[in-house]
């Protein structure tokens, strides 16, 4: 496994970060793309061991230099930083430079859904992605999360009463919505790359459990000792914000995600629970 070279991008984000981390735990060598080598997200990062390669995803030689000699690519991609289109644009160049490379296993950081018609644009932009790596045939596999617990705390989330707001004006008291950490998607992106043969060619559905707003409001009251931040924004307001972001409230609030929990934790029983997430988070 040692011998294994992984490409990790958006290294030092949220999910490429969480898996370029479990990556080294796990003894494969990590190739962490990133911007910024000077980053205090990359020097961590390489004090953990990873090789850093300054690149860009819209820079397609930057893509190819980093994913020369590489076994595995992580592919995550920012529709919030950049928008929908440029996504597409970055996912598939990278899907196409894995191909040249032939890279032996792409693992792609997509959203439950992603293969249906949800009207979600950020959603329906890595179905787009998928069915890219499908076409050029390279062996991948697509891991398809419901929404981030990380986003529900001060820690993971910056905004995070305006999640719960817009979660609670969505969902009402009674809507449930489907939740996973970001740490147990990198745990099954690196179980992935350490065992291609029994991941490439699925989608993987990745949720641990779904709650109402006040079941989620009550374990954070009680793991943290207070009530989280709730920021009501009216969806009309909301629409003047963020277009994206209320499509995306709205479509969660009519119904959402609905992943097999008890298949999903079958396969995955090591998956966190809200409490125990946030029991870690503190």
């Amino acid at each position: 496994m040692t011998d294994r070279t992984i490409l990790v991008t958006g290294a030092t984000g949220r999910q490429g970060g969480a898996v370029a981390r479990g990556l080294l735990a796990a003894g494969l060598r990590v190739r962490a793309l990133t911007r910024n080598p000077g980053s205090g997200n990359a020097v961590a990062l390489a004090g953990l061991g990873a090789e850093l390669v300054q690149g860009d995803l819209d820079d397609r030689a930057s893509l190819a230099r980093a994913a020369a000699g590489t076994q595995g690519v992580f592919s995550v991609q920012d529709p919030w930083a950049h928008g929908v289109e440029a996504e597409i644009r970055q996912g598939k160049a990278l899907a196409d430079v894995a191909a040249e490379a032939r890279v032996e296993h792409v693992v792609y950081a997509s959203v439950s859904t992603a293969n249906e018609p949800t009207g979600v644009p950020h959603f329906e932009s890595k179905g787009a992605i998928e069915r890219h790596l499908t076409s050029l045939g390279v062996p991948s596999t697509f891991l398809r999360p419901a929404f981030f617990m990380d986003m529900l705390t001060r820690r993971g989330e910056r905004r995070y009463g305006a999640m719960w707001g817009a979660l609670r004006q969505g969902l009402g008291l009674t809507g449930r919505v489907q939740l996973v950490a970001v740490a147990d998607i990198a745990r099954a992106a690196v179980e992935a790359f350490r065992d291609p043969a029994a991941y490439a060619g699925q989608a993987v559905e990745l949720a641990a459990e779904a709650l109402t707003i006040p079941e989620a409001a009550q374990q954070y009251a009680e793991v943290m000792g207070r009530r989280p931040s709730m920021i009501r924004i009216p969806f009309f307001l909301l629409r003047w914000i963020n277009r994206e972001a209320e499509v995306n409230f709205r479509w969660i609030g009519a119904g959402g995600w609905t992943i097999d929990l008890g298949k999903v934790k079958a396969r995955f029983p090591w998956l966190s629970s809200f409490r125990s997430f946030l029991q870690a988070s503190r």
